[in-house]
């Protein structure tokens, strides 16, 4: 029942609304207030927050914060999504997958240190729904992890191949684990890289390209993690064509 009394509201400060040099902080703040949690919910999974120009910026669980762009070109109907996310330690994750209007895509994803110093970057290639193929990559570090997946704008690709080339003549790295989802492994992928003295594979391999390993160090093992069965499988799908020196071992793990 309506008491009769008043109560104040509070509302924003909007004496300054027309000096245009205060209109995109009033904005800002608007937004902000508007996905800041007032209305309850988010189950501990982080918070988002919508700002003007297709940008959201999300509260991880982990601390970590996410900024989700879009962008849209009119003249070639190209769709870019872009994801950063910042972590507490100050480095950042950058992920973005551009579409064509044919519906073809290429993913790319950069590591950049808390001094801002790109560690590393990758494309990949959508081949068939969310599976896709990993066609280059550089890094400044010595041991290379190739994801299992890759994750953006909500959506989880599998990375299933190396591609023809992708670490050609790479003459940093000494280290390179396979993730368990890829299959196969183009012609040439590791050809030249010299000092690759480890190569760990927990995928399923079942094709291998020509000249996939030539070249690479003399004294290098690859460990294997699959079962006994498996496990001779992928070694002779290894030297079958890969150019695999007689000096190099084969490990199950």
């Amino acid at each position: 029942m309506y008491s009769g009394e008043a109560h104040e509201i509070d509302s924003p400060d909007v004496s300054n609304f027309y000096d245009l040099d205060n209109l995109s902080t009033l904005i800002h703040k608007f937004y902000e207030n508007k996905g800041s949690g007032n209305s309850g919910g988010g189950g501990g999974g982080g918070s988002s927050v919508a700002n003007p120009g297709n940008t959201t910026t999300t509260k991880n669980a982990d601390g970590s914060t996410t900024v989700s762009k879009k962008t849209v070109d009119s003249k070639t109907g190209t769709t870019t999504v872009s994801e950063t996310t910042t972590k507490t330690n100050g480095s950042q994750n950058i992920v973005e997958i551009v579409t064509d209007k044919t519906g073809k895509s290429v993913i790319t994803t950069e590591a950049v240190s808390a001094s801002g110093k790109t560690t590393a970057t990758a494309s990949y290639k959508v081949t068939s729904g969310k599976k896709i193929t990993l066609t280059k990559y550089e890094t400044s570090k010595n041991a290379v992890s190739i994801s299992e997946t890759i994750k953006v704008k909500g959506e989880t690709y599998k990375v299933t191949k190396v591609a023809a080339n992708a670490f050609a003549n790479n003459t940093k790295i000494t280290k390179v684990t396979i993730g368990k989802n890829v299959t196969a492994i183009g012609k040439n992928a590791f050809a030249g890289a010299k000092k690759l003295k480890t190569i760990i594979i927990k995928g399923k391999i079942t094709s291998v390209g020509k000249n996939a390993f030539k070249g690479i160090n003399k004294k290098a093992t690859i460990k294997i993690d699959a079962t006994k069965k498996n496990y001779k499988k992928i070694v002779k799908a290894i030297k079958k064509q890969s150019g695999i020196a007689k000096t190099n071992k084969f490990k199950r793990i």
